[in-house]
């Protein structure tokens, strides 16, 4: 039986996606638990996997990223609710957060297919210690690549279902049928949104980093820590949280501020990346010695994808606050 055909004001007429509102939305409240689950996980195995390392537990980071797992988890059962109740602002939510993930998931997946010799070798020399590193190093690009070849295709597939679902049209009018008043989400266009979205997120993340690894600030080659690490990681936090608000209010000030604060944040972790000593890094973020020597050699190994990755995920939040810019020209309703 097809699904029944509605009409919204003024009789646009369209097909009734209940149905798939209900099954996607109960998919994103699974997703959401299997999140928060393993948000306490974390935390369990944060001991014994520090035991077995041979390395201290750091809680802070640890607690971080619980919270981080807890957070995700309750967003995708909050809005996997909404669209199970046909919300529009839980279509809207949903369709930002599938995009973001879908983007983010190429970018990743692109960066290590390209790099995946290059992985491999160091797993070899630097984990396995094989007495023959190139051999080893064949056989775990051979096992890594076949992993590769499982992993990609369900980690795009996810997002891109979703981002195909929420972006239907028939989605967005049964939405608006059922939730006639436009919500906050609909204050401002889409990609607006995002971009607020994503700074007020970026604030609190940028002073728990200070607090879990402390104060280290990538500075233009060079790292702050301590003091005045903190110090520019509170001043970053509070002009993002401001220009999250001021995004959203359609605030030119709010675009310029995050524009320009993002493109000297590119500069500086570019910068800091060619010309940095690696070990001094990693030692300036709080890390033990032993794992300083550790992660080095890796490190060095992965500095051209970091470099490479840094520079392509700013790609697509270049271009969105450059699209988005014809929204904050002055207007008669706004001077």
């Amino acid at each position: 039986m097809n699904p029944p055909r509605l009409r919204t004001p003024p009789s646009v007429e369209f097909t009734d996606m209940t149905v798939g509102l209900i099954v996607f939305g109960a998919l994103t409240v699974v997703f959401g638990a299997l999140f928060l689950l393993f948000s306490p996980l974390i935390v369990l195995a944060a001991k014994p996997t520090a035991a077995a390392a041979g390395m201290p537990v750091r809680w802070g980071e640890t607690i971080t990223n619980a919270m981080g797992f807890a957070g995700i988890g309750a967003t995708l059962i909050a809005a996997g609710l909404g669209s199970i109740r046909r919300r529009r602002w839980a279509r809207t939510l949903l369709g930002i957060l599938s995009w973001s993930a879908f983007l983010v998931m190429l970018l990743i997946f692109g960066l290590v297919f390209v790099f995946l010799k290059d992985i491999a070798a160091s797993i070899a020399t630097n984990l396995i210690k094989s007495q023959n590193p190139e051999l080893a190093g064949v056989m775990v690009h051979v096992q890594l690549f076949r992993a590769f070849l499982f992993i990609a295709p369900i980690g795009l597939s996810i997002p891109g279902l979703w981002v195909w679902f929420y972006s239907m049209r028939s989605v967005r009018l049964t939405c608006e049928a059922h939730d006639a008043q436009p919500g906050w989400t609909e204050r401002v266009p889409p990609l607006v949104l995002t971009v607020s979205l994503g700074l007020a997120l970026s604030a609190p993340m940028v002073l728990i980093g200070a607090l879990t690894h402390h104060g280290y600030m990538p500075f233009f080659g060079t790292q702050l820590t301590g003091f005045a690490g903190g110090l520019v990681s509170v001043v970053l936090a509070g002009l993002w949280a401001y220009a999250a608000w001021a995004t959203y209010e359609l605030k030119p000030s709010g675009w310029w501020i995050a524009t320009v604060s993002m493109l000297l944040l590119l500069f500086s972790a570019w910068l800091t990346w060619v010309r940095g000593d690696l070990g001094a890094m990693l030692a300036a973020s709080g890390l033990p010695e032993a794992q300083v020597q550790k992660l080095q050699p890796m490190m060095e190994t992965f500095r051209p994808m970091i470099l490479w990755g840094t520079l392509l995920f700013h790609i697509p939040i270049f271009g969105t606050m450059l699209a988005i810019w014809r929204h904050f020209q002055p207007t008669p309703a706004r001077r």
